[in-house]
């Protein structure tokens, strides 16, 4: 079998660097050949006290998520005993998700190490700023939990403008519930090309149904929880919340529910999924009535194509946020969106002509007819009381439209250009 191996680990102070051989097998899978993988923690921490049997669980937990769909083998010199003991646990999650498909999680150690701790009662949360993410941090808020984000995760590396956003609504939000925040630096996501593990490797094995992409299907749980090892090592933390991504009996499909995060440990850091039986909308009630009974200001972090991370207040996932919002009563203005009255005009019109998540929109839309009376008489929202969703007609006109008036567009064009 071949394998990826790994030869060292380069540490300084605050940051460490890889440097590992793989066959080629998955070096037509990585992003950038000449980039390293690497885990960068804030200024102030150290990794020298951090055992490198420990340094290495987010090599191989990120190394795993391409290696165990590409029948390719991991090699280390030494290993934290918790999680090599737990990678068998993991390897059935994944298989019980997917019992048609066949994974390799074959991990060699040579060494394998002890790296417990003894740990302090302040737990640590993932938060990104999204609706799963404040529902987990609301949910424990009394703990004071300490806010993770992982820079490389959601956010690109090279986009310094939206981290800086983050830090600055972390360093607001942080200072009304006093606690702490912490971002962590690291490629363990845009190390690999995903589009092209994505088309070549993931589409032949998961079937469509199940398949969400390679970070959302595969991905970003095993990679998040081990590339924050060191941290959690250093901070002595041994317990640390995961927002959900769905509700335990939806139909959603992704990598992060209970099993995967009970399955995940290491030295002495357990995961804990949180809010796994509520959906969105019971998220958003909850978060707001908090808000509006002790006074605490978020703004949620949800858009697709947020520049700066900032929302941009007009696609799919930011209306149906804003639907979340609404249907409590609350105005979307006050939690990180900006919407008017042409706002509301366009939301129907995206509403009608355009394909949406219709299990998240027919649950919003159904808490609105349960107080029908009161938006009928609201000019903004009234239309969502009688649109039907994903009109297949209406939408394939709709698209016929786009396509001949950019047809027209593009022959204007060329004559006046011309």
């Amino acid at each position: 079998m071949e394998k990826v191996i790994l030869k060292e680990i380069k540490v300084e102070r605050n940051r460490c660097e890889y440097v590992f051989t793989i066959p080629q097998a998955l070096a037509c899978y990585i992003a950038d050949p000449n980039q390293a993988l690497f885990l960068e923690l804030p200024e102030e921490y150290d990794l020298k006290d951090v055992p490198e049997a420990l340094l290495v669980v987010p090599f191989v937990g990120s190394m795993m998520c391409a290696t165990m769909l590409l029948n390719i083998g991991i090699e280390v010199p030494q290993l934290d005993k918790n999680f090599f003991n737990c990678i068998t646990n993991v390897a059935n999650v994944y298989q019980k998700m997917f019992p048609y498909a066949e994974f390799c999680f074959d991990v060699k150690v040579n060494q394998l190490v002890d790296c417990s701790y003894e740990t302090i009662n302040t737990p640590s949360v993932f938060f990104t700023g999204g609706l799963d993410a404040t529902s987990a941090l609301i949910e424990h808020i009394d703990e004071k939990p300490m806010l993770v984000n992982i820079w490389g995760g959601d956010v690109l590396l090279s986009d310094t403008d939206a981290n800086k956003v983050l830090n600055q609504y972390f360093t607001k939000l942080t200072k009304q519930i006093g606690n702490e925040f912490v971002f962590l630096k690291s490629n363990c996501r845009r190390y690999f090309n995903e589009v092209k593990l994505e088309q070549d490797v993931l589409n032949r094995i998961i079937k469509t149904e199940h398949n969400h992409g390679w970070w959302a299907s595969i991905a970003h749980i095993l990679s998040m929880t081990t590339v924050i090892a060191p941290m959690l090592y250093v901070k002595r933390i041994g317990h640390h919340y995961v927002g959900s991504s769905y509700a335990a009996n939806s139909f959603g499909f992704d990598a992060n529910n209970k099993e995967m995060n009970d399955a995940i440990k290491y030295a002495s850091a357990n995961f804990d999924i949180v809010d796994d039986k509520l959906e969105r909308p019971d998220k958003a009630k909850k978060i707001i009535q908090y808000c509006e009974s002790h006074n605490l200001e978020v703004e949620f972090k949800v858009c697709w194509y947020s520049k700066a991370s900032v929302n941009c207040s007009h696609c799919e996932k930011c209306y149906r946020t804003m639907l979340n919002i609404l249907n409590n009563h609350a105005d979307p203005n006050n939690y990180g969106f900006k919407i008017d009255s042409k706002g509301y005009k366009k939301m129907h019109r995206f509403a009608l002509f355009n394909r949406v998540n219709d299990a998240f929109w027919e649950a919003n839309r159904k808490i609105f007819l349960e107080d029908a009376d009161y938006w009928r008489k609201d000019k903004n929202m009234s239309w969502i009381l009688d649109i039907d969703f994903n009109n297949e007609r209406r939408i394939a006109l709709c698209n016929c439209y786009r396509r001949i008036k950019g047809l027209f567009s593009r022959i204007k064009h060329k004559i006046i250009g011309g």
